[in-house]
């Protein structure tokens, strides 16, 4: 059917370490009920499909369906909602959301007046034309959408339209490349960070913004892991794959999305580099570590959606205490257990709330973070008296 998703015919190897196409299985769908398998590398714990669909079956799903899928690309809004093409707010809401990125390209690569940048998959050039209006960078973009890259075009923006793997600079360099949430999309991010390398300046920044493994947003499997994220980072094998191609990474940021800014290291040679296990930046980070915590992820986030649906039952709390004993991302589970609490008293359930405060005092987190839990119980105690 023309409508379909690719078929999943590949079994790679992992994208970061290369040691391996096993791993703990830790997802068997994505998005809108695709069949989307997701494994956790037995080597350096990087969360990937396999197996996915080719090179050539997802150009193909790019340049047909993937837009009937995904719908056209909605802008949050200051109310809390998003506003789609059409819409009286989609506009301001666009331009917002580029502002930012533009402010982190700008603070994150400390970009100068006239530098040369370059953003990958630079769509219809927003982003560098209010870099270039800030500041006065020389912009340039690659996109491989016609009708996008026309735009950026339009604007001002040196673009070229194709791919990472058509495009040659020749003699050019950079000052700065970034790329936003395109990575993650990639066959070969190794492959794509070593060529993107060779157009940097000496001394030249790398700026890249991925989705964060460690802090999902909504439903795992239903909405987190998606069939055009064929790798799924966390800062710890973000860190790896850029070290293997040779960066040396100036600074993260573990934020709801991850950030990474690199400059090449001019001591690396014979790229890529070996995969290492002293690379990992934390050794405990292990596939069973990872499993653990995106499983009790996904527990609490379809107790949370049916809590918040249904009210506070005992059958659900006692769940959702249980739950809380288990080892889980440290953000998702105190915006979780500070969430429920709130609505809870809402609802005017205050032991309802402290009963969650409390259980997630007792649980596998650090110190600091079972004591917040204890002010919190304790506040709810008072509320409830």
């Amino acid at each position: 059917m023309a409508n379909s998703p690719p078929e999943a015919t590949e079994v790679p190897l992992c994208p970061v370490c290369g040691a391996s196409s096993s791993g703990l299985e830790v997802g068997t769908r994505g998005r809108f009920h695709m069949n989307v398998r997701n494994i956790a590398c037995d080597h350096c714990a990087l969360v990937y499909q396999s197996p996915r669909p080719n090179r050539e079956a997802m150009a193909e799903y790019y340049a047909t369906s993937y837009r009937e899928h995904y719908g056209d690309i909605a802008y949050p809004t200051p109310g809390g909602g998003f506003a789609k093409p059409g819409d009286a707010a989609f506009d301001t809401a666009m331009d917002n959301w580029h502002r930012v990125q533009a402010a982190n390209a700008r603070v994150l690569g400390e970009t100068q007046p006239g530098d040369k940048v370059l953003e990958i998959g630079c769509r219809h050039g927003r982003t560098l034309s209010m870099m270039r209006d800030a500041i006065g960078i020389d912009a340039y973009g690659i996109e491989p959408g016609i009708t996008e890259a026309e735009k950026a075009t339009a604007a001002g923006i040196h673009c070229f339209t194709g791919t990472i793997e058509d495009y040659d600079p020749g003699e050019l360099r950079f000052d700065q490349i970034q790329i936003f949430h395109v990575l993650e999309h990639l066959h070969d991010p190794l492959a794509a960070l070593l060529r993107m390398r060779s157009w940097l300046k000496p001394g030249g920044r790398m700026v890249i913004e991925v989705p964060n493994l460690y802090q999902p947003y909504g439903l795992l499997q239903e909405n987190f892991f998606q069939n055009a994220h064929l790798t799924n980072f966390s800062e710890s094998t973000l860190r790896v794959l850029m070290i293997r191609a040779g960066y040396s990474v100036l600074r993260t940021l573990d934020q709801s999305a991850l950030f990474a800014v690199a400059t090449p290291d001019e001591d690396a040679t014979e790229l890529p580099l070996p995969f290492l296990p002293r690379l990992l930046p934390n050794a405990n980070e292990s596939a069973i570590w990872v499993a653990d915590r995106l499983k009790t992820y996904e527990i609490l986030e379809r107790l949370r959606v049916l809590l918040l649906a249904t009210g506070p039952t005992m059958e659900l709390l006692n769940e959702l205490a249980g739950t809380l004993k288990r080892p889980g991302f440290v953000p998702h589970t105190v915006n979780t257990v500070t969430e429920m609490a709130e609505y809870f008293v809402q609802q005017e359930a205050p032991r309802a709330a402290v009963f969650v405060a409390v259980a997630a005092s007792l649980g596998p987190y650090p110190a600091v973070v079972c004591a917040g839990f204890q002010n919190l119980a304790m506040k709810l105690q008072a509320i409830a008296a």
